[in-house]
């Protein structure tokens, strides 16, 4: 019973702490100092200063995405594969709340994506 309500209780906290986040950082420029310079730390050597890695490092990792191709696949797990590794990725020890704000800091700095042109009768 106390384990359920931990676990809903982190949860709640995760969902509180994306959605703020996500509101915060409709621009990556204007997400906290402390967000960016983890970004900075752990993970702009691979992904790149702006969510786009450099051509050396697809080279070396051919299966890196980019900060767009992450958006696609959605952030549900992406928490989990930045502590304990996913693939070429070495694990990183951060708290899950330190990592889902990385994952959605680098999601953010993706381009937003053309919409297909509305089809008109």
């Amino acid at each position: 019973m106390i384990k359920i309500f931990r676990i809903q209780l982190v949860l709640a906290f995760v969902v509180f702490l994306a959605s703020s986040v996500c509101f915060a950082q409709t621009n990556p420029a204007l997400a906290s100092p402390m967000i960016q310079d983890s970004y900075k730390q752990y993970c702009q050597s691979c992904h790149g200063a702006n969510g786009v890695p450099t051509a050396a490092t697809v080279k070396l990792y051919p299966t890196i995405q980019t900060s767009a191709q992450l958006q696609k696949r959605g952030s549900t797990n992406m928490p989990g594969h930045v502590i304990s590794g996913y693939g070429l990725m070495k694990p990183i020890k951060l708290r899950t709340v330190e990592a889902t704000q990385d994952v959605l800091f680098l999601l953010h700095m993706a381009p937003p994506q053309p919409q297909p042109p509305a089809y008109n009768n």
